[in-house]
């Protein structure tokens, strides 16, 4: 042992990211006590389980997740963090790979650690999301627009529930959406 870094970083690929840097850095000659004490000031970077903010009690979380591994150690990392609070986890399959299917089979258990799982279902999709994902059960609901399903969400999202976004993309935006629908005063 060499130290200690206290991080606002959350998950096992964020210490894994973090270890291959210290070893990187120390390949070039820099102490790893010094770059763990430079981690202490890591704020991240955009879009990694970054936090965009929170409105009516409700956490709203982006991250660039795009493939089940990811999701999953994703999903963990926010779940180690909130611990039995409601996560709800919402999914844009946007890359090629996702979109042609390459990754279906492993999808479903990718959302292991989420109460709730959207996903978002284009017509570009050439596989059946419902039927893929079907294991995940009545966890899972599917909408075919951001707008439906940032209405799904908008609607079943509770006090001290955390969202989490997931997209390699922009996702039009829905996590900014979500959080501006929360902020708007409920009749």
């Amino acid at each position: 042992a060499v130290g200690e870094a206290r991080w606002p970083l959350l998950g096992r690929h964020n210490v894994a990211n973090a270890v291959a840097a210290i070893a990187a850095a120390a390949a070039v000659g820099l102490e790893p006590a010094a770059s763990l004490a430079l981690l202490a000031g890591f704020g991240s970077v955009r879009r990694r389980l970054e936090c965009i903010g929170s409105a009516a009690n409700v956490a709203i979380y982006d991250d660039f997740a795009h493939h089940p591994t990811a999701i999953a150690t994703t999903l963990a990392g926010l779940r180690a963090r909130i611990g039995a609070a409601r996560l709800l986890a919402v999914m844009e399959p946007r890359s090629n790979s996702m979109r042609q299917g390459a990754h279906a089979q492993a999808l479903p258990g990718a959302f292991d650690a989420a109460d709730q799982v959207y996903v978002l279902a284009r017509p570009e999709l050439k596989w059946d999301a419902a039927a893929t994902l079907g294991t995940v059960g009545e966890r899972l609901v599917i909408a075919t627009s951001v707008a439906q399903l940032l209405d799904q969400v908008a609607t079943s999202v509770k006090p001290g529930d955390h969202v989490l976004f997931m997209s390699n993309g922009g996702f039009e935006g829905a996590s900014r959406r979500l959080l501006e629908r929360l902020q708007v005063p409920q009749p």
